[in-house]
């Protein structure tokens, strides 16, 4: 096991304060005919964490009180009162502290026989969890933890290529979003983005490492589809009300525009597929259908994407199924209620079924077949690599998610990591490895 560095988050000092985070010192001193008593208080604060990273909500703090009188002699006084958070392991002048995102307050109290008493307090700072990723190896059961940047608010891992290079969007302070890419020699780089854009998302890599993605002025206001890799840096395929889905080894892109799938090729441009479709709830349409992946020769996958009242009653009426377009050719799932999240090269697709809650594995020569759950009450299912292999998470009755995967041998679900709440797996490459967030 490796130490980790204890770092000093907070002192508040018995004669006034300099630290940054102390909110500060206050003196309480009550006469009797007989004597006058001065008590301080002064909070030490201090937490294990990796070298780098800032504390962030669910970590645990050490503090320690301090009782003093005028002279700065130590004070032996009752217990300590500790206010301010969720304390665990309190002793006489000493706790612990879990600590959440956002602020948490610590106040100590301390008490000389009634008859003087002083107080003290100071702020601890915590970064929401931003999660995580893990890179799962189902061969061997390794698992490669890697920590986001340390002011990130929260990272959402897209896809990982064959090389373990992932990609995906962080979130920083006030909802700013950048794309980014992982590898293990380069650490985490963030994608630069061209003036005036303010936001961007990375949905896919292919094995050259080139990512694919959307740009935007705004979140809710996609509009630019780019690529971007080491050698070539970031090119504009277009600005037009567009997003990207997914990238193949041939550098083809897949994606959505002005309502409608679209397969973009370096040699042809931008080739519009007919929507899938409307669909209805409460007389509202939803407005919009879009590619979800696409295979090395070039097949797109698209759905519908729209919006619906809420999460509880998804009771969406369709006129349209998911498709697969090859060339001019159009497969339909014949699957009314699908939502497809993935293709592999084999044109083998995974989704979920609304009317039953399930995730499905579909292809032309088997149908729709449902991904087994065991003893999980619910499932999700996100990619599907060239070997059959299905990755993405199943829900315990009270609603855990942990990251699973589905083999031809059956359901493994990824093994429980220490301080993890829930996990999802959002990739799998072909050598099986598979990409996950953990938060």
């Amino acid at each position: 096991m490796r130490l980790m560095p204890t770092v000093l988050l907070g002192v508040v000092l018995v004669a006034g304060c300099n630290a940054d985070r102390v909110t500060g010192v206050t003196q309480v001193d009550h006469q009797s005919a007989a004597t006058v008593k001065r008590l301080h208080v002064a909070l030490t604060i201090s937490a294990e964490l990796p070298e780098g990273r800032d504390l962030r909500e669910g970590d645990t703090v050490a503090v320690t009180a301090r009782v003093v009188d005028s002279v700065g002699a130590d004070v032996a006084t009752p217990d300590i009162e500790w206010h301010g958070g969720v304390f665990v392991d309190i002793s006489h002048r000493s706790a612990k502290l879990v600590v959440k995102g956002g602020t948490t307050y610590i106040i100590a109290v301390a008490v000389d026989n009634g008859v003087s008493l002083a107080s003290a307090s100071t702020r601890v700072d915590a970064l929401p969890n931003a999660g995580e990723l893990v890179i799962w190896n189902l061969d061997d059961g390794r698992i490669t933890r890697v920590t986001p940047p340390k002011d990130a608010y929260l990272i959402a891992p897209a896809a990982m290529n064959d090389h373990d290079v992932v990609t995906g969007t962080i979130t920083y302070a006030g909802g700013v979003k950048r794309p980014f890419v992982w590898s293990r020699d380069d650490g985490f780089t963030e994608i630069p983005l061209p003036s005036p854009t303010t936001e961007g998302a990375s949905m896919g890599i292919n094995n050259d490492g080139v990512v694919v993605g959307t740009l935007s002025s705004h979140f809710w206001n996609w509009g630019s589809v780019f690529t971007w890799s080491r050698e070539a840096g970031l090119s504009i395929l277009d600005g037009d009300t567009s997003w990207a889905a997914a990238i193949n080894n041939s550098g083809d892109v897949a994606g959505g525009k002005k309502g409608a799938p679209f397969l973009w090729r370096s040699t042809t441009g931008f080739t519009l597929f007919p929507g899938a479709g409307t669909a209805s709830f409460a007389g509202n349409e939803a407005y919009t259908s879009s590619a979800v992946a696409i295979t090395d020769d070039g097949a797109v996958l698209a759905s519908w994407t729209g919006r619906y009242a809420d999460d509880v009653d998804y009771s969406w009426i369709w006129d349209s199924y998911p498709t697969i377009w090859t060339g001019n050719t159009k497969t339909d799932l014949k699957c009314a209620d699908c939502v497809v999240a993935d293709m592999n090269n084999a044109h083998e697709v995974v989704g979920l079924r609304w009317s039953t809650r399930t995730t499905f594995r579909w292809s032309e020569h088997t149908g729709l077949e449902s991904l087994p759950m065991a003893e999980y009450a619910a499932s999700k299912v996100f990619a599907i690599n060239d070997n059959g292999v299905s990755a993405g998470a199943v829900a315990s009755s009270a609603g855990v998610y942990r990251a699973a995967v589905w083999q031809s041998s059956g359901l493994v679900v990824m093994p429980d990591l220490s301080r993890m709440s829930t996990s999802k797996a959002t990739d799998i490459n072909d050598h099986g490895h598979v990409l996950v967030y953990v938060r």
